[in-house]
């Protein structure tokens, strides 16, 4: 029995002894588990570590491909735009191009045409002023010598083409071409008027002309005080071109640069037609006025003589310091 009891005692002698020692074990095994877990963390963000600056380079090749690629874009657009804008430049100089061959050809058309107006012009007024010996051929001389400076002014228009200043010598044609009208309206009323009588309407009209084809610009013209519903506005009564007469007189002697040049005034108040004209002196002009009057005021007094009697009309000439008058009163009935 006591040996029972020794043996019971013993047995749990060695349960205590071993429930003390497996607590230490499980003790130590729960301490050194933490630290494992530990170094499983450690590894694992070493690890991660490791795979960060790998996706971040990615990353950042992947931005810079982007934006190199928005550049390309960026410069293809701007290649394609500036292309564009090439391709309408160079499409513009040919039509320029084009267009210059174009008016060039068409400016030395005309320049020709005008040439052999011209040319019979001279030939014009050479055959008829064998023909007519009386006081209206310093007119015609006149406008022939013009015509010689028109035909000239034509060769000038030919370096203008040659250094394709197309827009000027088109300019200079423009002002030829209303040249070479107006000397032949002029020249046919000069050389084919038969009766040299002209109504007051187509007399103004003939003064413009004039005045217009000898590159008067310092000028009035008062046309005002005439009644159109007057019976000779439209009838033949003048002597034509009188008015071309004193004013190429006054253009010989006036000074054309002043802005007071030149002032013509036409009436007609019944039956009595009345022309006054006024231009500027230049000093020349003063001398040779004072003198003796001019080939127009002249041939103006012959050609009076011929067509009226002496008590129809009137032609008043005077000067002052700065102004030469002429004064003309015609009875036309």
């Amino acid at each position: 029995m006591v040996t029972l009891i020794i043996v019971a005692g013993i047995f749990l002698l060695l349960l205590i002894i071993g429930a003390i020692f497996g607590g230490d074990d499980d003790t130590a095994d729960a301490d050194y588990e933490p630290d494992e877990k530990v170094s499983n963390t450690e590894n694992s963000l070493e690890k991660e570590n490791q795979q960060v600056p790998a996706v971040s380079a990615h990353d950042k090749t992947i931005d810079k491909l982007m934006k190199k690629n928005e550049l390309l874009s960026a410069e293809l657009a701007f290649s394609q735009k500036s292309y564009k804008q090439l391709k309408t430049i160079v499409n513009n100089i040919q039509k320029q191009y084009e267009k210059s061959l174009t008016d060039k050809f068409f400016l030395e058309s005309n320049i020709e045409s005008m040439k052999n107006i011209i040319d019979s012009q001279q030939k014009t007024i050479e055959e008829k002023s064998t023909e007519q010996d009386d006081d209206l051929q310093f007119l015609r001389h006149t406008i022939k010598n013009m015509i010689l400076e028109t035909s000239i002014r034509l060769d000038d228009v030919k370096e203008y083409l040659e250094n394709k200043n197309f827009e000027t010598a088109s300019n200079i044609i423009n002002e030829i071409h209303e040249e070479t009208r107006n000397s032949i309206l002029i020249l046919d009323t000069l050389l084919y008027d038969a009766g040299m009588i002209i109504n007051i309407c187509n007399e103004i009209d003939l003064a413009k002309r004039y005045l217009s084809l000898r590159h008067v610009a310092n000028y009035k013209l008062m046309e005002d005080a005439i009644d159109h519903n007057n019976y000779y506005y439209f009838t033949p009564c003048l002597p034509t071109a009188i008015s071309m007469n004193l004013i190429e007189n006054a253009i010989k002697y006036g000074d054309r640069s002043h802005p007071d040049f030149l002032y013509i005034e036409y009436m007609i108040a019944d039956d009595t037609f009345t022309l006054y004209v006024r231009n500027r002196l230049n000093k020349a002009g003063k001398k040779e006025i004072g003198t003796h009057h001019g080939i127009g005021i002249n041939n103006v007094c012959a050609r009076l003589q011929n067509m009226y009697s002496p008590t129809a009309f009137s032609l008043e000439t005077n000067s002052d310091d700065n102004y030469y008058y002429t004064h003309l009163k015609i009875k036309l009935n």
